[in-house]
């Protein structure tokens, strides 16, 4: 299975939250979600990956909203280590929040090796955010 994660700058505005849209693909389940926050959103994030993991429990989590329908959207990442050599998974789960019309939840993995998480975090940490580019893993 391929994985996908990419990352779009819709909108950054000095005066108002930028507007991202990210989209994440295993090969079998693909889910993205557009969101509203600061333009440094990912810069812990993508640290956190380049020093993952601290130790064979470590967990990164990365969330937007809140898993909560007063909320207008949720988005969940969880890096963790699944196997003692290294094996590792983002576990995703997005939801819009939406009606029973246009709603929407997702939930699935993306399998990862350590190495390969900890150049995601690099590459992403140099990521310059602007409007309309977009930054994806694999490169």
């Amino acid at each position: 299975m391929k994985n996908l994660f990419r990352i779009k700058a819709i909108r950054i505005d000095e005066t108002e939250d930028a507007k991202f849209e990210v989209c994440f693909s295993n090969g079998i389940s693909k889910s993205s979600l557009e969101f509203y926050s600061d333009e440094d959103v990912f810069k812990s994030f993508a640290q956190s990956l380049r020093d993952f993991p601290k130790d064979i429990h470590d967990k990164i989590t990365f969330e937007i909203g809140k898993d909560d329908d007063k909320w207008a959207y949720y988005l969940s990442v969880k890096v963790f280590c699944v196997e003692p050599n290294g094996k590792s998974i983002f576990r995703i789960l997005i939801d819009n929040h939406g009606d029973i019309v246009n709603g929407y939840r997702s939930e699935f993995s993306l399998n990862f090796e350590v190495a390969e998480i900890n150049k995601l975090g690099e590459s992403l940490s140099r990521w310059k955010i602007i409007e309309g580019e977009e930054w994806k893993w694999p490169e």
